[in-house]
């Protein structure tokens, strides 16, 4: 009888520690994940991809779009450039539908400064947060109302993400600690979260050493100070640990220095299906590093359980699937929405990189394309 009980123990031990990433909790070996450098086929995960050209007019010239100034929800796409003098909703066949989001004035409904925009995937409002309030409006850019904000939540004005009729930013505080404060649809503090000491190592990564917040599809992803809990929460602000990253010898300790080699999430792209990861390292020293800035990208598979590094292409230029799908460019994910992930790639470069490549959908497209027109967004639908 002990034999049994004792068998029934071991069998419950190796359950748990064979469970897939079908439990709700995403692991991932660091160290293991790096090895796996092979190039990644876009149609292991894809049966499609479209290229659409961005509308262009004399009067309607679009800069560099990039995950941090361009929100992509339900086939449109809105963009905000030079703190909102430039705000813009475009179809999903790239044609204008709103010439912008908001006004600049000092009136109801009115912005002085837009420091951010970004789309509330639970209410479907565009959200633009100005220096002392949030402004919202519906996804046709028709003004809703104005959230005031206390002075002493001002500062944070920048990084605010909706989560359903809650609204979340990042505080660091004067004592070199981390918390996560959510405001109501009335501006007022409802919970505030202490997130531990800023590790001092996080000073050696450039244009990193905040708090990590990303806010999509309903769901608030937050980076605990030390790098390897990433937890969400939901619209109800139930909180939930996602991913658990075991570093192994790229961990950041309280004692880490320059000399030791350390990496860190900055940031995650997500649906079902899969998770782009992406990362900062304080050295460079990886062939599949870009040098310029020491990131890494990293795919997640959510059926699967298996972490593999998102290449690097040829030109060293982006972190790419391998397009075989029509033997096209090869894809960067900069947007995942639902079952698309989301491509922009400028008109010079467009052209430049279509001279070299195979695809007849490619060349036809460059083909309409001056060294002047607006970006071409590149579409990937995943499989069923």
């Amino acid at each position: 009888m002990r034999y049994i009980y004792l068998t029934g123990i071991l069998c419950v031990l190796v359950m748990c520690g064979c469970l897939s990433a079908t439990d709700g909790l995403y692991r991932i070996d660091l160290e293991k994940s790096l090895k796996q450098t092979e190039p990644i086929n876009l149609s292991e995960y894809c049966r499609s991809i479209e290229y659409v050209p961005i509308e262009t007019r004399t009067d309607l010239l679009l800069g560099q779009i990039s995950i941090n100034n361009t929100e992509y929800y339900k086939g449109c796409f809105y963009y905000c450039e030079d703190f909102g003098k430039v705000t813009k909703i475009f179809s999903e066949d790239g044609k204008l539908v709103a010439d912008k989001v908001g006004v600049r004035g000092r009136a109801e409904g009115e912005y002085s400064m837009a420091t951010s925009l970004r789309v509330n995937f639970i209410t479907g409002e565009i959200q633009i947060v100005d220096q002392n309030k949030i402004l919202l409006y519906d996804r046709f850019a028709n003004f809703k109302k104005a959230i005031p904000l206390r002075d002493s939540l001002t500062r944070h004005s920048g990084c605010i993400y909706p989560l359903g009729n809650y609204f979340a930013m990042r505080n660091y505080s004067s004592d070199e600690r981390y918390s996560l404060i959510f405001i109501d649809a009335k501006g007022s503090v409802v919970s505030v979260e202490d997130k531990g000491k800023k590790p001092v190592a996080l000073n050696l990564l450039r244009g990193h050493g905040q708090l990590f917040l990303s806010s999509q599809y309903g769901k608030l992803t937050v980076l605990d100070a030390f790098q390897d809990t990433i937890f969400t929460y939901d619209e109800n602000l139930d909180k939930q640990v996602k991913f658990i990253v075991d570093y192994g010898r790229y961990k950041m300790t309280p004692k880490s220095t320059g000399e030791d080699q350390f990496i860190v999430f900055t940031d995650i792209l997500e649906n079902d299906r899969l998770a782009l990861l992406i990362a900062k390292a304080n050295q460079y020293g990886l062939s599949f590093m870009k040098k310029s800035n020491k990131q890494i990208y990293l795919l997640y598979d959510k059926i699967t359980g298996t972490c593999r590094v998102l290449p690097l292409d040829k030109s060293k230029k982006w972190f790419s699937f391998n397009n075989d799908l029509d033997n096209g460019l090869p894809f960067h994910p900069q947007m995942i929405e639902g079952n698309r992930m989301i491509q922009f790639i400028n008109a010079i470069d467009f052209i430049d990189m279509s001279k070299t490549c195979s695809s007849v959908k490619v060349k036809q497209v460059a083909a309409t394309l001056t060294e002047e027109s607006n970006p071409v967004m590149v579409v990937a639908t995943l499989k069923e």
